[in-house]
């Protein structure tokens, strides 16, 4: 017999496992629990600072460089003052569906909102941040594609919409045909 072979009498197996079946459970527990949450470089300068809007109401603020006002929340959101979020589900749309809600949308009152224009959403677009690349204070609860009312030219012609990614904070062409959400503005 080997002296460095000592078989496991089956008790401690069982024990083995069911200590390795606890370590995993804890694991996907803790993992379960986890979010992800904004990570910002404070070596890198904020472009679209708290400063930078003023705000009209709960539901809307403006930008004091480019004047535009801007929808806090995405559309199918309302923002709650109290927890200052944007509570329910973002609606996703496809593009021309986007267009219509945008043009058909009275939020706050206000019936002339759009959807913005590539340049216009991607002024949005905090450069020292991720997950999201967004002012979140401002812009609570952002979701990752919007959509722009910017088309694009594509391999067969204008079947591309621009889009933002804030997620990352990269702006891109979509099929129009793709589901992505809205950000309402105003001039």
């Amino acid at each position: 017999m080997n002296m460095f072979y000592k078989p496991l009498r089956l008790g401690a197996c069982l024990n083995y496992r069911m200590i390795m079946l606890l370590i995993c459970l804890i694991c996907l527990l803790a993992l379960s629990t986890v979010s992800v949450a904004q990570t910002c470089n404070d070596r890198i300068t904020r472009v679209v600072p708290n400063s930078r809007y003023a705000v009209v109401n709960n539901e809307t603020i403006r930008d004091t460089v480019t004047n535009l006002m801007w929808a806090r929340c995405s559309l199918g959101q309302i923002y709650n003052g109290l927890t200052q979020e944007c509570d329910g589900s973002a609606d996703a749309y496809h593009w021309t569906d986007a267009l219509a809600q945008a043009k058909n949308s009275d939020l706050a009152s206000h019936t002339d909102w759009r959807l913005p224009n590539i340049k216009e959403l991607v002024s949005l677009i905090e450069r020292a941040c991720i997950s999201p690349s967004i002012n979140l204070t401002m812009f609570p609860n952002t979701i990752s594609k919007y959509w722009s009312s910017t088309p694009g030219v594509g391999m067969y012609g204008w079947d591309y919409v621009q889009m933002v990614e804030f997620n990352v904070g990269y702006s891109g062409q979509q099929s129009w045909d793709d589901l992505k959400h809205v950000r309402l503005v105003r001039d």
